[in-house]
């Protein structure tokens, strides 16, 4: 399956929506880029985490 881009908007708070499309639905992710920014956090735990980059499904409906 692929997963086809329609539109992209990174916001003042460095939150990164993605808008995309499979077969007939409709997906809208959110990416925290804050997240991967080592200087924004003291917690050990998410500088250590593999992918800070990992996409979280805000809502997924039909075309139709």
């Amino acid at each position: 399956m692929k997963f086809k881009i329609l539109e992209t908007y990174i916001t003042d708070t460095n939150d990164l929506f993605i808008a995309g499309r499979i077969k007939d639905r409709i997906m809208i992710y959110m990416i925290n880029l804050d997240k991967g920014n080592i200087k924004n956090f003291d917690n050990e735990d998410i500088m250590n985490e593999k992918n800070p980059y990992t996409p979280m499904m805000l809502l997924e409906y039909p075309i139709s």
